[in-house]
């Protein structure tokens, strides 16, 4: 087995308001992918001015997109010939509101619908579909926990030991 390490950066910056500035790369491979700027922002109820999409919006876009991706890679090792495909992501959330405080969010849920033209039967193209899920990186990864690091002096501390969960 080969194995072909990724590691994607990606420093945000606090701007105006509640914008954001991105800049990222890849670090391994470095020459795989070109750098990257883009920017963030919220709507009114987070006092933000919408100068640039929320970050939901480049999470969604990049599940739609890297599944999309893996279909197309991996359609022809499957034996799977696309006519046609696209998908659309859709997410769902919900905040919690207990009081004056901040909420909490709630994943509801999160659906990848494949439209497609295929000769293909139905189990070569549940096949391909199982491929795809497991190759892309963006649903891979959403499995992992997300880890916080809080950078006080030269230490960075590990805030995940002490977080408590709000009450419900």
């Amino acid at each position: 087995m080969r194995v072909v390490p990724l590691i994607f950066e990606a420093d945000a910056r606090a701007g105006q308001g509640m914008r954001n500035e991105v800049e990222g790369r890849c670090l391994t491979p470095a020459d795989e992918f070109l750098p990257f700027t883009m920017a963030t922002d919220e709507g009114p109820y987070h006092g933000g001015a919408r100068s640039a999409p929320p970050p939901l919006a480049y999470f969604l876009t990049g599940l739609a997109t890297c599944f999309l991706t893996q279909m197309r890679a991996f359609a022809p090792a499957a034996g799977v010939r696309l006519d046609r495909i696209a998908v659309k992501a859709r997410v769902e959330w919900e905040a919690h509101l207990d009081g004056p405080g901040p909420y909490t969010a709630h994943g509801r849920a999160m659906v990848i619908y494949i439209d497609l033209d295929s000769p293909a039967d139905l189990d070569a193209l549940k096949t391909l579909v199982g491929i795809a899920s497991r190759a892309c990186y963006v649903e891979v990864l959403l499995a992992l926990p997300v880890r916080h690091k809080l950078r006080r002096g030269d230490d960075w501390i590990d805030m995940d030991e002490t977080r408590t969960e709000p009450a419900r």
